[in-house]
């Protein structure tokens, strides 16, 4: 036998190892597609969560005063809901209140919370 007719074939250990790079290849880039599509979902989660934060702070902002104490509920989507715990700071006529907007799912909860200040009503 020629060397030349026999490098005319593919071996059986060169297409093993070819088709062992092209199943690394798909395993990597699938991964990073999923890895990708689920922090794209977490971040659809946060805007939505943050813009609904941003609904609530401003209602809130409209009423000009609020009194101490605790208040919570739910936004029409009833997927999220809120909390509001308001307590008086002292002499002063604030108080300081904590809204948190959260997710109510119970395989992903994600909640944002701000702290801010507004006049006590009494």
């Amino acid at each position: 036998m020629n060397i030349k007719q026999q490098r005319k074939s593919v071996l059986l250990l060169e297409l093993m190892t070819a088709i062992v790079i092209i199943a690394v290849v798909f395993l990597f880039v699938g991964r990073a597609y999923g890895v990708s599509k689920k922090a794209l979902k977490r971040s659809s989660n946060f805007l939505k969560i943050s813009l609904l934060l941003e609904e609530k702070i401003w209602e809130l902002e409209e009423k000009a005063e609020t009194q101490a104490g605790r208040d919570s509920g739910d936004f029409s989507d009833q997927s999220y809901g809120w909390k509001v715990d308001a307590e008086n700071i002292g002499q002063s006529r604030l108080n300081l209140v904590t809204l948190e907007v959260f997710r109510k799912s119970q395989a992903s909860p994600e909640n944002f919370s701000v702290v801010t200040y507004f006049k006590d009503s009494q």
